[in-house]
């Protein structure tokens, strides 16, 4: 059964070329082809988890773009507001990191057909009839100028339309301190509890055996928690909920306050 709130994401999708297992691409004979993105991943995310997730973007007309629409589309993700049209599907090739080896990404995107989109593509006040929540990523209007208009319209239409603009941070590399702003609107500041949840052993022995100060391990890694999202508090319950049920770990770990635009741990 669908949960109540709409949520519309906005990116690019992207065809994945990756040589199987831990190959590096100088070994690989053979690259398995699948189909991701930022936007695009939070949208099949949010629909596993029983919400009623779109996804807009712009794909071209032949078997490739059909490829990658239909790489959604059996996940239950909407796909009725891609814009279809462009040359190409942009792509990235990656190879996965083993042991102290990092993975590698090479991007192939110049010329894509979201990076081709003009503002006339979208029909932002239709995209957003009966849509709660509005989701994209710094990426999306750093591809071009013209991209980021089109993010700006879609912001513009998306306050007009009463749609909750909200962000989310993926814990990778540069920690909190880096990741967790980028989401934040200036004079908002985040306030992360560290005893809200588990922090795992490992972290701790890094930090004694290396020496590690605290700001220095949070400003590293992300200390057990892989993503953390802003909700407006009614909704925190019901988002819970959904990502139990999903099978994942969640926690409330702090919140926004007003404030000079970073993070405080406490």
């Amino acid at each position: 059964m669908k949960m109540a709130k709409k949520v519309v994401t906005f990116g690019e999708l992207m065809l994945r070329l990756a040589p199987e297992g831990y190959y590096r691409f100088v070994q690989a004979d053979t690259l398995g082809a699948t189909f991701g993105g930022g936007e695009a991943n939070v949208a099949v995310s949010l629909a596993n988890y029983g919400l009623d997730a779109k996804f807009v973007s712009k794909l071209p007309t032949h078997e490739i773009g059909q490829a990658a629409v239909n790489s959604l589309r059996k996940y239950g993700v909407d796909t009725t507001d891609i814009v279809r049209g462009g040359d190409r599907v942009g792509i990235y090739y990656l190879e996965k990191g083993a042991s102290q080896r990092p993975s590698k990404v090479i991007y192939d995107r110049a010329g894509s057909s979201i990076a081709t989109a003009s503002k006339s593509d979208f029909d932002w006040k239709k995209i957003f009839e009966g849509v709660s929540w509005f989701h994209f990523t710094g990426i999306t209007p750093a591809l071009n100028d013209e991209v980021a208009e089109i993010c700006l319209e879609a912001c513009k239409a998306a306050k007009e339309a009463g749609v909750t603009i909200k962000g989310c941070s993926h814990i990778t590399g540069g920690g909190f301190y880096e990741n967790v702003p980028r989401m934040l609107p200036e004079n908002a500041k985040a306030i992360i509890k560290k005893d809200s949840y588990p922090v795992p052993a490992i972290f701790d022995l890094i930090a004694k055996n290396g020496n590690v100060e605290e700001t220095m391990m949070y400003n590293t890694f992300n200390m057990g928690l892989g993503m953390v999202i802003a909700l407006d508090p009614e909704d925190v319950d019901t988002a819970m909920e959904a990502i139990q049920k999903a099978g994942d770990t969640c926690y409330v770990v702090g919140n926004i306050v007003e404030g000079q635009k970073g993070v405080e741990l406490c």
